[in-house]
């Protein structure tokens, strides 16, 4: 795997897929749910970013079927203390350590946003400068959830 879950605590939860998704292996896989009250996930997006459940376990490139919605399932580690490898969207150096960022989306690859600080859901733990990456974890206190209604 060359970007995703490298230490601490996980939590695993299994979430059925929303239909016609796409889930690259290089990408950092962050879902939200999707909106529709059903339980269902999906990539996150740009605007979808301060709602992310957690890392989706990817091993390859793959697209939902379009039907029926949530037939694919994939594990979610919703642990707010695991460090995942994340690809940068710009240039990494060890002064990005200890702050926070965003994500952007582009062609379905997630990447963190390191110039971006509008959401501030990833805390940069470390960084890989030779792979242009991010060692980061998910910031809880800028990830709001969706009350019962």
């Amino acid at each position: 795997m060359k970007y995703g879950y490298r230490k601490g605590p996980r939590c695993l939860i299994e979430f059925p897929v929303g239909a016609s998704e796409v889930f690259k292996r290089d990408s950092a896989n962050l879902v939200i749910s999707d909106g529709a009250g059903t339980g269902r996930v999906i990539p996150a997006t740009d605007a979808g970013q301060a709602k992310i459940i957690g890392w989706a376990y990817v091993s390859k490139d793959f697209t939902t079927p379009a039907s029926p919605e949530g037939a694919d399932k994939v594990a979610v580690d919703i642990s707010f203390d695991s460090v995942y490898e994340i690809p940068a969207n710009a240039a990494v150096s060890v002064s990005l350590v200890g702050h926070t960022c965003d994500i952007v989306v582009t062609n379905n690859v997630c990447r963190a946003n390191v110039s971006g600080i509008t959401y501030k859901v990833i805390q940069i733990l470390a960084v890989d400068v030779a792979k242009q990456s991010v060692f980061a974890r998910l910031v809880a206190k800028n990830i709001t959830v969706d009350a019962v209604a």
